[in-house]
């Protein structure tokens, strides 16, 4: 489980949480590819409106990219 408490984060086991996603979901988020909202509305992430914001003020990012030419 990932607790966010006073802008620190912390992990640890546990039965229940207030948000739940596969393991797919959590590099999208990480990245910054892809908003907990959006994840939410893909069906990939399952929580509540203020677990989910929570996530998203959490990993807020701008959009990848990459300048160069390949």
């Amino acid at each position: 489980m990932l607790s966010i408490r006073a802008g620190k984060a912390t992990v640890e086991r546990a039965s229940g949480a207030d948000a739940a996603h596969s393991l797919g979901a959590l590099a999208p988020l990480f990245s910054g590819l892809l908003s907990a909202f959006e994840l939410q509305k893909l069906g990939l992430l399952r929580a509540d409106i203020g677990a989910v914001a929570t996530l998203h003020d959490f990993f807020r990012a701008p959009v990848p990219w990459v300048g160069e030419m390949f």
